[in-house]
């Protein structure tokens, strides 16, 4: 379940292709000494492998069947996130919670947005937005963006009525059908994965923005401005426990797997049921939003950055992270 990130819409392509998962990295924790009569690793391989780990999670993205290095794409702006679509009070709550724990893990105000507006929908603004029609639920989402920077709003409507609720905020986790998401997904230009999911083979993803227009002194093209989780609302309770961890987590920067691994939620190997982010899981994100590390971040200097960070953790440290 990898997100996925734009500019204007466009996959961004940096440097070059890069090893594919699994060439260089470990994916299963590093030899233990625990009586198996495997030899103990030392701190400078458990060192490296965490070095290894993090660049991965920062800097690569699946492009096809390739994978590509990316500069690194973070926010730097509060967040303000509404919940829309067809959740319950459970699901609000498991948001609610892992809300803190990001704003805990980088430090970004994340807050709430309920609606800013109850208008009438209009027939002008039902032609200049994507109607989604489902079983007598209409959705109606249109997007409109400042020069400067975002200017975002979200309408939705759900039943036969024509009023709509307006959100404001620059997240957005949406609940709905299979159908519904796939459409949506499709008009914010990611049509390999809107067929996925409207065929109901893709459970969540998460979508991010770098700024369409905005001056070079104010912000960064690596910027995330955007963000959208979709989830699908037909999921069984642990599933949709595990999206709204691992893509609220990916959309803050996170961009990529790590398939078949035991040290990543982001694993895509949904049989041992996990839910939950790991130790190296919030590593990494702490690791992103550390102030060193900067949007736009790639090559040697990152790997210089990420390094510097790391050797400021203790051995005992590093190895919670990865055995």
């Amino acid at each position: 379940m990898t997100s996925r990130s734009f500019l204007c819409g466009l996959v961004l392509l940096i440097t070059s292709a890069c090893a594919a998962p699994g060439d260089n990295l470990s994916n299963k924790p590093i030899a233990s000494d625990d009586g198996s009569g495997q030899a103990r690793a030392s701190d400078s391989q458990i060192r490296n492998e965490v070095i290894d780990l993090t660049l991965y999670f920062l800097e690569t993205r699946e492009s096809g069947d390739d994978w590509i290095k990316y500069p690194v794409t973070k926010w730097d702006r509060p967040i303000t996130y509404s919940v829309i679509g067809a959740y319950t009070p459970k699901q609000e709550a498991v948001i609610a919670d892992h809300v803190e724990l990001l704003t805990h893990q980088t430090s970004i105000e994340i807050t709430r947005q309920g609606p800013i507006a109850k208008p009438v929908i209009s027939d002008r603004l039902a032609k200049n937005s994507a109607l989604v029609f489902d079983a007598g639920s209409d959705y109606i989402f249109s997007m409109r963006w400042g020069s400067q920077q975002l200017d975002f709003d979200t309408v939705t409507t759900i039943g036969y009525g024509r009023e709509a609720f307006v959100y404001r905020s620059n997240l957005t986790v949406f609940f709905a059908n299979a159908k519904v998401l796939g459409r949506l997904i499709q008009i914010l230009g990611e049509n390999s994965t809107a067929n996925a999911m409207a065929q109901g083979s893709q459970p969540c993803i998460a979508i991010s923005f770098p700024p369409r227009k905005a001056p070079a002194a104010l912000t960064h093209p690596q910027n995330i401005v955007l963000g959208f989780v979709f989830i699908r609302s037909d999921l069984e309770e642990w599933m949709t426990t595990r999206c709204i961890h691992e893509e609220m987590t990916q959309v803050m920067g996170i961009n990529n797997d790590l398939k078949g691994s035991d040290l990543t939620l982001f694993d895509e190997d949904l049989a041992g049921k996990k839910t939950e982010l790991t130790a190296l899981d919030k590593f990494v994100l702490r690791v992103l939003y550390d102030p060193r590390i900067s949007p736009g971040m790639e090559g040697d200097e990152l790997k210089e950055t990420v390094t510097r960070i790391v050797d400021e953790k203790e051995p005992s440290a590093l190895r919670k992270l990865i055995e």
